[in-house]
């Protein structure tokens, strides 16, 4: 178990680093925005919203293609593992390509601003969206590398990126546009992003240059897209993306009907969110590096190390999530007062974290099972949960005691995603259960 959980880690620290990465960066964009103008604190946070968004969709693919990349690695079949690369590849940047049309079409649909916030955020858009094909094909080799257990040098090229981001924000922030004497502002912000980006594809390229999945694909003859290998990637990135994507409309679903209830109410809310969404990443980089190495032992019907695996990740991600529990439940007052100086806030907040709190360990199973599903090529059942108890049953059920019950107001939005992931834990893991479990037993008394 012991060397499981090292494996496990090892591969969880750089995704969890991943992560936490691109937040800093956002929070960097915001907080320099911020002492430079309202108007580019504005732009930043509507064009980080709609970008953030769809980044978050097409980030499916490389998420998706891991557990794909680490069952062929794991059965010894470097040739299709090369092809799923370029095809993976072609199909980012294809993605990515299409994106500036997208980003506006969203602009245009969702945002009513004034005339100048509408011009720096289509301005800064636009500028992100050239960043766009690096970024998905640095994550695609990030997922490669994870898929094939060396992701480490990864985590040092992030960290390099977030030093590296405040001086180049403040000098291209700075800078003037021609003659007129306008800073760039918050384009600059997207221009230091764009930078980092292209440079750290340029350096994980150079630091892969050796890699046998790589060097496979530099001859032109397996370059492009085989049929049979884009469906395969197809089939396990779409529902990713799907899930994904249902995340997105459940969080601004919730948000949308707690803005009803008041800006003290939406503010809580804020604070609450933000906190889910950083103490989410720990069971989910877990769950990643989890069903990479399933996913590896299944390829090489490993099946005995296939389960240890499968216990050790369930017991870690359900250790992190008693320690976030219990961390959230004695602090809940004290990490409200950080974000805000308002009583009411506070302590509207801290009932809404006593409910994320009271989330985590279903939240981390069923975000566990999700991971652990695709390494079985068994993804669509995780969208239809999704779809069903996060959004239609969470929602509904949360909108009800919200509107319904005396005493909760916004706080029952919360409550209503309590019971939906508890929910989604029992479904997700009973489907796990019916699918995998007999027949995983069966194949290890008859390897026996």
């Amino acid at each position: 178990m012991f060397r499981e959980a090292r494996q496990i880690a090892g591969l969880a620290a750089p995704t969890l680093g991943m992560q936490l990465t691109a937040i800093g960066m956002m929070s960097i964009d915001s907080v320099m925005a911020g002492r430079f103008g309202t108007s580019d604190l504005a732009a930043i946070g509507i064009g980080s919203a709609i970008y953030v968004a769809l980044l978050v969709i097409l980030t499916g693919i490389a998420n998706g293609i891991t557990p794909v990349a680490a069952r062929l690695w794991g059965s010894g079949a470097t040739t299709e593992l090369r092809a799923v690369l370029s095809t993976g590849m072609v199909l980012s940047i294809g993605c990515a390509l299409l994106s500036y049309p997208l980003l506006m079409m969203c602009l245009a649909m969702l945002v009513d601003a004034d005339p100048v916030t509408m011009r720096k955020t289509d301005s800064f858009l636009g500028v992100l969206s050239i960043g766009l094909p690096a970024l998905l094909a640095y994550r695609l080799l990030f997922a490669m590398e994870a898929a094939t257990g060396r992701p480490a040098a990864f985590m040092w090229i992030n960290v390099a990126g977030l030093i590296l981001k405040v001086p180049l924000n403040f000098a291209l922030m700075q800078a003037t546009i021609d003659d007129t004497g306008e800073h760039l502002g918050v384009v600059g912000c997207a221009a230091s992003s764009v930078i980092i980006a292209w440079a750290s594809l340029a350096i994980c390229c150079h630091m892969l240059r050796r890699s046998n999945v790589v060097v496979g694909i530099r001859r032109r003859q397996d370059l492009g897209i085989s049929l049979t290998v884009l469906k395969l990637v197809l089939h396990a990135t779409i529902p990713v993306s799907a899930v994904q994507f249902v995340e997105i409309v459940s969080f601004s679903g919730m948000a949308i009907l707690i803005a009803r209830a008041g800006s003290n109410a939406s503010a809580a809310h804020q604070i609450a969110a933000n906190i889910a969404t950083l103490v989410f990443m720990l069971p989910l980089s877990v769950g990643i590096a989890s069903g990479a190495l399933i996913a590896r032992s299944a390829g090489a019907s490993a099946f005995s190390e296939e389960l240890s695996t499968f216990r050790t990740g369930l017991l870690m991600v359900c250790s992190l999530a008693a320690a976030t529990t219990g961390g959230l439940l004695l602090g809940r007052s004290a990490i409200a007062a950080l974000f805000t100086t308002d009583a009411d806030v506070a302590a509207l907040a801290s009932r809404m974290l006593f409910w994320v709190a009271a989330s985590q360990m279903a939240d981390a199973i069923q975000i566990y099972f999700c991971v652990v599903l695709r390494s079985y090529r068994i993804a669509w059942p995780a969208v239809a949960v999704a779809v069903v108890l996060r959004c239609v049953f969470g929602l509904g059920l949360g909108t009800w005691i919200a509107l319904r019950l005396d005493g909760f107001g916004a706080v029952g939005v919360w409550i209503g995603q309590f019971i939906a992931l508890c929910t989604a834990a029992l479904a997700l893991g009973a489907i796990f259960h019916r699918k995998i479990g007999s027949q995983r037993r069966l194949a290890m008394k008859v390897a026996r």
